[in-house]
């Protein structure tokens, strides 16, 4: 195995030019992976060091926020609002009923906000031999210390309706995700969300009945 080195130029730095199966690693104060490249597998990782991924970028939530984010270079004219999108993906197990997802909003003082959410479901019951449950729903809301207008937009396979209670979006489930072997039961879900405050909904803390 030849030498492994960095080289600091006056335009680039270099690490592992010679080729070598040496991985690259950086800690944070509560994760040893917090970005980790792996020589072997030609994969970069953000917050894992997980040798299942199969794409060759790995972004693991490792704090309950959102996933991936941008936002905007221009702002809503006469205010400081640019437009911001996340997305991310989350695993839901069911506590009793598997029919309803209940996803908090963040109550706010100042402006209603309108947001665009974009979900997409697939069953996560273990070993079931049925039908597989999947479902997708767009909706729009706006919300202060109160969630108004709450507009279903299209929705398509295992989702019922959207509805609100209190400070939470509502997803209503045509059939339960109850159908796992041993209990092991729940529905995962991919999703976007459009905002100026994406952070407002809520989804790391998002229940299944």
């Amino acid at each position: 195995m030849g030498s492994v080195r960095a080289s600091f130029e006056r335009d680039q730095i270099i690490f592992n030019e010679g080729s070598n199966d040496q991985d690259f690693r950086v800690e944070s104060d509560s994760n040893d992976h917090m970005l980790f490249v792996d020589a072997g597998s030609n994969q970069v990782k953000i917050g894992s060091s997980s040798v299942g991924t199969y794409g060759n970028l790995e972004l693991a939530n490792t704090d309950g926020r959102h996933g991936t984010g941008q936002r905007s270079w221009s702002l809503i004219s006469g205010t400081s609002h640019p437009s911001k999108s996340v997305d991310g993906v989350m695993a839901f197990n069911t506590a009793s009923a598997g029919t309803q997802l209940s996803i908090p909003i963040f109550s706010q003082v100042n402006q209603h906000r309108p947001a665009l959410v974009e979900l997409t479901f697939l069953s996560g019951e273990y070993n079931t031999s049925g039908n597989v449950k999947a479902g997708f729903v767009r909706f729009a809301f706006q919300s202060l210390n109160s969630i108004g207008s709450v507009a279903e937009i299209d929705k398509s396979g295992n989702v019922a309706s959207v509805s609100s209670s209190g400070m939470n979006i509502l997803i209503n489930f045509t059939s339960a995700y109850t159908a796992g072997q041993s209990n092991y039961e729940g529905v995962m879900c991919y999703y976007r969300i459009m905002h100026e405050q994406p952070q407002y909904v809520q989804m790391w803390d998002a229940t299944l009945n």
